[in-house]
């Protein structure tokens, strides 16, 4: 099978376009191989026009597609769904086997929700907010982090993938930031191998009060403190956002 997360990559945050979601379908319906489509941040999407998932331009039931209300409505939910196609008998057995069940209050509760348009109005207001954070964290990150730091632009979600200066082992970072309570991913935990130890992973979800902003100030002056000594002192700002 061929996993997938083609709506607000984790952690890069791009997007596949449209055309090449048609031909992934088309692939998967011709050579017979499925496709497991993570939506999780679909509904999050922050560019328009939307992108439609690769289930909609499924023929053949090849393509599955899970989802989940964690990102939108309340982590502790823990409520998702999948629409499974040819394989949805499988899948029920699965389902029944590893978790029997839902809670009924919570699934109740989200489905009155989803009806009555609570929802709709919730997912654009939500996305308006994470658009309004990333910016904001991005305008600290190009202020307190090192010259040079790169930072992503997601079309998608809220996670944030930094590109620090090479010398910079987030890793060691990240242990820094654990010690004064401030939490991070170091981009080695994304890969197999060690090209992204200068990277680091912010999700941007959390309500960025005086905390949260002086928390990041901080962790940009951790990884500043990280860079080797330099006798030029006139070097030229070069901190982008891309």
């Amino acid at each position: 099978a061929i996993l997938t997360i083609p709506t607000g990559h984790n952690p890069l945050g791009f997007s596949m376009p449209e055309s090449n979601r048609r031909r992934l379908a088309e692939l998967a319906n011709q050579f017979q191989i499925p496709v497991i489509e993570d939506a999780m941040y679909a509904e999050l999407q922050l560019t328009e026009p939307l992108l439609p998932n690769i289930k909609a331009f499924d023929q053949n039931g090849w393509v599955l597609v899970c989802g989940s209300y964690t990102k939108t409505v309340a982590p502790d939910y823990r409520i998702g769904w999948l629409e499974a196609g040819r394989f949805r008998n499988i899948v029920q057995q699965i389902k029944l086997t590893t978790t029997v069940a839902e809670p009924t209050l919570l699934t109740e509760t989200l489905g009155l929700f989803l009806e009555n348009g609570g929802y709709d109005l919730h997912l654009r207001q939500l996305k308006k907010r994470y658009q309004q954070q990333i910016d904001t964290i991005n305008s600290y990150i190009c202020r307190y982090f090192p010259l040079g730091t790169r930072v992503s632009r997601p079309q998608a979600g809220f996670i944030l993938w930094l590109e620090l200066p090479e010398s910079i082992d987030t890793l060691e970072l990240f242990h820094q930031a654990m010690d004064e309570k401030i939490l991070c991913m170091p981009g080695i935990l994304c890969s197999a191998d060690k090209r992204f130890s200068h990277c680091l992973r912010i999700a941007a979800c959390f309500e960025l009060n005086p905390k949260m902003l002086n928390a990041l100030m901080r962790l940009g002056e951790l990884a500043k403190n990280m860079l080797p000594a330099q006798n030029d002192i006139t070097q030229i700002p070069t901190n982008s956002v891309g």
